[in-house]
């Protein structure tokens, strides 16, 4: 069963914490880890039972019944590279953690290594697989009751995560690259490829030791005419956040509006009495394991997971897009970035 395939996750401080516990909870099978730091193996070894763990990539490769590679590392081509082309190599199927990269060329890259090797390859875009997402998608592919989408807007509006993620803000590519990637991938998957992409990216000032953006505003357009805004500002520090992963989500249809984020619905049709719906499972940890496990059908002969390499760069596209956009004060066709890749 592709349950029973065996797991290795490389990088095992952050957020490989959250992978592990949504692949505990739904039995997949975890047969090693691999980290440059040692001092977390007691925890990994004793809290779920991983009994192989080394600094060693080539000896993490050579695990016995490993199937499956789990890129936890941070997101940055010098490092996520060797990695990727070791268990390429070594015939293993990759599942990265998002984004890829901070950038469309270096994200192009890991998918040339797969490609050549001609083994499986996918991000872990598991904005798609929150259980509040997975619900407000079924209303709004729902035309009879939804109409025809014609806006949406997000809003993720909250302050800084150092404690978890120190390295973040440290390079020349920040909140954009590395959080409105969530949302970018998740309009991605409902409504396909924008035509056009706006951006403005603010450095806040009264935070020196950040090296990046830590605000950034994404609008987009797209060939139907729908249009929407992704707001994310990770400067705020008042009473009423809508931090990830509790960020507000807007859509409007002509027959009708939802209004949700990962764990509420509300749905107002026109004309209509509001419908509510309080969503089991969570953000964290639930989007990971459900996201792995489709990963893990597809390779089984399932259903094709929504995020292969290739489909990982259109999103990688509007990423870069919005960089440009930025840069330059014009609007950008991700087509464009991406030529003949997508």
């Amino acid at each position: 069963m592709p349950k029973q395939k065996g797991i290795g996750i490389i990088g095992l401080g952050g957020i490989a914490l959250n992978h592990l516990m949504a692949y505990r909870q739904r039995g997949f099978r975890v047969v090693a880890g691999q980290d440059v730091n040692p001092g977390i193996f007691d925890r990994i070894r004793n809290e779920f039972g991983v009994k192989r763990l080394t600094t060693n990539l080539n000896e993490f490769l050579a695990t016995p019944g490993l199937d499956v590679v789990d890129v936890a590392i941070p997101h940055y081509l010098e490092l996520r590279q060797p990695v990727v082309t070791a268990a390429a190599r070594a015939g293993k199927a990759i599942f990265l953690q998002k984004p890829s990269d901070e950038c469309f060329k270096g994200a192009l890259v890991l998918v040339r290594i797969a490609e050549k090797a001609k083994v499986p390859y996918a991000v872990n875009h598991n904005s798609s697989f929150v259980p509040g997402f997975v619900v407000a998608e079924k209303i709004i592919r729902d035309q009879g009751q939804f109409g025809k989408p014609f806006w949406f807007q997000i809003e993720n509006r909250g302050s800084l995560w150092f404690d978890r993620h120190p390295h973040w803000g440290t390079r020349y590519r920040w909140i954009l690259s590395g959080m409105a990637v969530h949302h970018i991938g998740l309009m991605h998957h409902w409504f396909g490829l924008p035509k056009r992409v706006w951006a403005t990216l603010v450095k806040d000032p009264s935070k020196p030791g950040i090296r990046a953006e830590n605000i950034a505003t994404v609008a987009l357009e797209y060939p139907s005419g729908l249009k929407g805004l992704i707001i994310n500002n990770w400067s705020y520090s008042g009473p009423k956040h809508r931090g990830h992963p509790r960020e507000e989500i807007v859509v409007l249809g002509t027959k009708g509006s939802v209004t949700f984020d990962s764990k509420e619905i509300a749905f107002d049709p026109s004309g209509g009495k509001r419908k509510t719906v309080l969503v089991k499972g969570e953000w964290f940890n639930d989007a990971f394991g459900d996201s792995m496990g489709a990963f893990l059908e597809s390779l089984g002969g399932g259903p094709r997971y929504p995020f292969r390499g290739r489909e990982d760069l259109k999103i990688m596209a509007v990423v870069e897009a919005a960089y440009k956009s930025a840069a330059t004060g014009r609007a950008v066709n991700p087509a464009d970035i991406a030529g003949r890749e997508i």
